[in-house]
């Protein structure tokens, strides 16, 4: 319960940075481009309204024991954050333009949205965290809903800041955050696009201060922490800095880029990053 507490202090801290961000922003700043593909400022702020009027929904509905997808909804695990990627960004664009036009509502029912679903964290009883939730991604919690939400709020808030200040960074408390939820199969598995192409199962150490390990094979990702007592020995290993990971990994950084910049290097089999490339298309 202490690491979900820490986790729902960090969620009133983003959310509280985040709104603050949209308050203080310029007309002309909410239509500038963002660092997230296809939206302006304003449309980030429209997409985390949508996505908080879902988990308050299948939060509540979990807790009342209902976790089955509403009619004509798609069953858990059968998209990925490519399949749905289209689908989000039109409807964020279209929230943008028709349902939420004037900048002064789009922030007061933002504001809404997050107390709201700050309200519901709150709310949940120490035995309902693990309750089976509904999500098109995987069968979800409302512990997984915390914790994709951690995930929206950091990375969204990178695209805002980054497209306003080119030296805006996520810090490294919050990438050490991100980068332990990747663990999560479910999480990984909504990130992950195999490639097809790949014949052989495939490891990629990353080495951070707590160091992960990718194993893909076909149509299956494990991320996992690195076993003090493994002998295996990965096809590469990429060292890279903590807080730019959640960037790599979430396809808004290039790790070729990186790697000319010298934010990060690979030992092992070079072309690896090519995989990396086609594993993680963003989100």
């Amino acid at each position: 319960m202490k690491n979900l507490d820490s986790k729902i202090t960090l969620f009133k801290k983003l959310s509280n940075e985040l709104l603050q961000t949209f308050g203080n922003l310029t007309p002309e700043q909410f239509e500038q481009k963002s660092k997230c593909h296809q939206w302006a400022i304003k449309d980030i702020g429209s997409h985390l309204i949508a996505t908080n009027g879902f988990a308050i929904n299948s939060i509540q509905r979990s807790v009342q024991g209902d976790y089955l997808p509403a009619e004509g909804q798609p069953n858990p695990g059968s998209v990925n954050s490519q399949s749905m990627a289209a689908g989000i960004a039109s409807r964020a664009i279209q929230i943008s333009e028709t349902d939420l036009p004037n900048n002064s509502e789009l922030i007061n029912v933002l504001f809404e949205m997050e107390k709201s679903l700050l309200n519901v964290f709150l709310s949940i009883d120490e035995n309902q965290w693990e309750l089976p939730a509904y999500h098109p991604i995987a069968k979800f919690s409302p512990q997984l809903f915390l914790d994709i939400s951690l995930i929206e709020l950091i990375l969204h808030s990178w695209d805002i800041n980054s497209a306003l200040d080119s030296n805006y960074e996520i810090n490294s408390g919050e990438s050490k955050i991100i980068n332990q939820i990747w663990l999560n199969p479910e999480i990984s598995n909504w990130l992950y696009t195999p490639d097809e192409t790949q014949e052989s199962e495939l490891v990629c150490d990353i080495n951070l201060s707590e160091p992960l390990r990718i194993i893909t094979w076909r149509d299956q990702i494990v991320i996992s922490e690195i076993p003090s007592n493994s002998n295996l020995v990965p096809n590469a290993t990429i060292e890279v800095r903590e807080n730019d990971f959640p960037l790599l990994i979430s396809a808004r950084d290039n790790i070729e880029i990186a790697i000319e910049q010298n934010r990060a290097e690979i030992s092992g089999e070079k072309d690896i990053i090519y995989r990396f490339h086609q594993w993680f298309k963003g989100t």
